[in-house]
């Protein structure tokens, strides 16, 4: 007699490493041992010879190591979700590691092989074993073939299928995106030149060197260009905290900032308009009104954010619906995006402060506020938060927030610090 089950869930794991030579009946039997280790109450079927009632989705080939591979299983038991998986990880070997597991809901797909609508294959080449150059081009070449027909193995025979339908894209990935980039911008910097030359826009003169303006620009330039690098860094210092946690916490950061980034970059917009405004009072002698530049940014900035933020939180599951329909991916992105939508506010006059310290010339102050927010304040919270408090992937979620709270009151601080007497003469 086939046991009832009370309980199905859908386990997300890894297979890499010395892993990916195991083959698929392998990994199975693996699984079930590891099942039978862990304790889990699993159902079994009926008749004279009852199994463990899992489904696996399309197996991979061996050699194939897999970032997010799925299988369901049903329980006789409710167990959490997060026990499911410490019990199991406790029984893994290198190379296999459960990511995820989740409660599937009656009515939803019966089997984990009706998952796989389609999969990202990357392909790398050992050192020394890349083809002859031209390679890329015959990608294309072979992309442009109105079929590409393999023979497939059948218990009738062999038969040719076209393969064409199912690629659905095929390119150079990031290496490939990044050449392009560098090209692309190289060859913009040569018709710049050509330009300005050709059209006598800048004089040959002025494109000499010059040592004072030279000095200057490196030390106006240089805590700007540091400040930049450092907001490059934090995003991946998040991406090393956040990776740990699964690829469904990790995805769910890039939806979330996806989302985010759409208020800070009107905010960040207001900050360089101020930052713009008060180098022109300066230029002109009109400090006094600095300090209304400063309360007027300040005021645009607080209302496009609350009004931002106010809209957005109330149509969160329509915004990230629209960039992912993973359940677990969406409810992630949704813990993420409330607590950073906070965090809007204090950004907002921390931006504005940054615009003010941006166009009297202290970047310097600018720059000890995004090393500081990010090496003195967020690193710090993200341990406490985390070895501490244990909230998981929550901790990096609030440290972001508590380190924009932080950055804020420091550039309060340094505002405080600017000598506008000095500025006026």
């Amino acid at each position: 007699m086939k046991e009832a089950y009370v309980m199905k869930v859908r386990i997300k794991f890894t297979k890499e490493g010395p892993m990916k030579f195991v083959g698929h009946l392998d990994t199975m039997r693996y699984f079930q041992k590891a099942i039978r280790r862990a304790e889990l109450p699993i159902a079994f079927s009926g008749g004279y010879s009852p199994h463990m009632i899992m489904s696996f989705a399309a197996p991979l080939g061996v050699g194939v190591t897999s970032t997010g591979e799925y299988f369901d299983m049903e329980l006789t038991a409710t167990i959490p979700t997060d026990e499911i998986c410490q019990r199991l990880n406790s029984q893994m070997v290198d190379g296999i590691h459960v990511l995820s597991a989740r409660q599937v809901e009656d009515g939803k797909a019966s089997k984990a092989m009706s998952l796989v609508a389609a999969a990202d294959y990357l392909v790398e080449f050992r050192p020394g074993k890349a083809p002859a150059d031209g390679w890329q081009t015959r990608i294309t070449e072979f992309l442009k073939q109105p079929e590409i027909l393999v023979t497939k193995e059948t218990k009738k025979g062999e038969k040719q299928v076209d393969i064409r339908p199912f690629i659905y894209k095929m390119n150079l990935g990031l290496k490939g995106i990044g050449i392009a980039t560098v090209i692309a911008n190289l060859l913009l910097c040569i018709y710049c030149l050509i330009d300005l030359s050709i059209k006598r826009e800048i004089a040959r003169e002025y494109l000499k060197f010059n040592k004072d303006i030279f000095k200057k620009i490196l030390r106006l330039g240089f805590p700007s260009s540091l400040t930049t690098t450092t907001n490059s860094l934090s995003f991946i210092l998040i991406n090393i905290f956040v990776v740990k946690y699964g690829n469904d916490v990790l995805a769910a950061y890039g939806v979330g900032n996806r989302i985010n980034n759409i208020i800070y970059v009107l905010v960040n917009g207001i900050g360089s308009s101020v930052a713009i405004l008060v180098g022109h009072s300066i230029g002109a002698g009109k400090i006094k009104e600095i300090r209304e530049i400063l309360l007027a940014g300040i005021k645009i900035g607080l209302i496009v954010g609350i009004v931002s933020v106010i809209f957005l939180y109330w149509n969160l599951d329509i915004a990230v619906g629209i960039l992912t329909s993973d359940e677990m991916i969406k409810y992630h992105s949704i813990n993420y995006l409330k607590i950073m939508l906070i965090s809007v506010i204090p950004w907002v006059i921390f931006q504005v402060l940054a615009g003010v310290f941006q166009g009297t010339g202290h970047t310097t102050f600018n720059m000890y506020c995004h090393v500081g927010r990010i090496w003195i304040f967020r690193v710090p919270f993200i341990y406490f938060l985390e070895r501490i408090l244990e909230l998981k992937e929550y901790s990096i979620w609030y440290s972001m927030l508590l380190s924009n709270l932080c950055a804020l009151l420091f550039s309060i601080f340094l505002y405080r610090k600017i000598d506008w007497k000095r500025r006026e003469d």
